[in-house]
């Protein structure tokens, strides 16, 4: 059977409200008792009913997440990350997959109201809304953004935000396929409503600048980020009598959908067509060639933003630091060709 709060408080030799200030972190207790609780939480795999702490204390357990990705390997992340850091805390995760274009005024009434959650952590599009934002803080909801952006200066420093920096992470791998001695590079990109999809095109352009080459607006495509969007728009491309000589995709999904058409189309990758990715995905690793890529730490990325909502939430007296992630290249075959 499951131990229960009474199970610890009779093998530590204390109260049961000793037992949950332990758990609710409170300062006032001493550190021999804490010790003795601890152990005996141990001993008994003892796990919190959030409802029960809620309950008790007048204080939420319950964290929210908002997403409206349909990449499932993203979402795995997402709330693997997530997880990690919450249950540790003895926090209880709400998933809520769901769509901007849904009444969000009914999404926030519900988790003040019903969930009770303590926080939301906030992803695209949710976290670039500046109307959604403003009715959570109405609504006195603590939440934490994760969004695509270049770290801010230490004088507008955003301690709610988990800043993301796409913008370099394009421009890297950009700069690799100029350095290739590709001049031909056309993009694929996600939609442009997404800071993800803005931030990366302008990395991109940004490379080709540097470099004194002038923008190919007929390479540039925006389209979904999915695989079947990637092999159609790149079987488009290459279709042309102005084909381009690489192609860097938004994400690895579509990455593999433009290697699959270069397959149709019995091109060799590198050698006939370069091919670069974003996310490092199992994608890129299970295609062949392996997808060079971008690397983005999706699970890290969620960690950071459920501790900055847990220091948000108990109000911590400790200083903050602005977060901020910055992707890095991942060189493979589909660049670079086999060794």
């Amino acid at each position: 059977m499951r131990a229960t709060i009474d199970d610890v408080a009779a093998l530590a030799g204390v109260s049961i409200k000793t037992v949950s200030r332990v758990m609710n972190k409170e300062a006032s207790v001493r550190e021999t008792t804490k010790d003795r609780v601890l152990k005996a939480v141990d001993e008994l795999n003892y796990r919190p009913n959030a409802a029960a702490r809620s309950f008790a204390s007048k204080h939420s357990f319950t964290i929210a997440c908002l997403y409206q990705n349909p990449n499932a390997y993203y979402v795995t992340d997402l709330q693997t990350g997530l997880l990690n850091v919450l249950r540790k805390n003895n926090y209880e995760l709400v998933i809520h997959p769901t769509s901007f274009e849904d009444n969000w005024q009914d999404l926030i009434s519900s988790l003040k109201n019903q969930a009770r959650v303590a926080g939301v952590v906030l992803t695209s599009p949710f976290s670039e809304h500046p109307e959604f934002l403003a009715a959570l803080e109405k609504a006195q909801i603590h939440y934490v953004k994760i969004i695509s952006a270049p770290p801010p200066s230490e004088e507008s420093a955003d301690l709610s935000s988990v800043f993301v920096d796409d913008f370099d992470g394009a421009r890297q791998v950009t700069k690799h396929l100029i350095e290739l001695g590709h001049r031909q590079i056309a993009f694929i990109k996600g939609s442009m409503d997404h800071y993800s999809t803005q931030q990366r095109y302008a990395g991109y352009l940004s490379a080709l600048s540097e470099a004194a080459i002038p923008e190919p607006s007929s390479l540039i495509v925006s389209t979904e980020y999915t695989f079947d969007s990637g092999q159609k728009t790149a079987l488009e491309l290459l279709s042309r009598s102005h084909k381009p000589s690489a192609i860097l995709a938004g994400n690895d999904e579509m990455a593999a959908g433009v290697l699959s058409a270069a397959r149709k189309l019995s091109l060799n990758c590198p050698g006939d067509l370069a091919i670069a990715g974003f996310e490092n995905s199992p994608f890129s690793k299970q295609s062949w060639p392996r997808l060079t890529t971008v690397h983005q730490n999706n699970i890290y990325i969620a960690e950071l933003a459920a501790q900055r909502l847990l220091d948000i939430v108990s109000q911590s007296n400790k200083e903050l630091p602005t977060l901020c992630y910055n992707p890095r290249i991942i060189k493979r075959e589909s660049t670079l060709g086999e060794d």
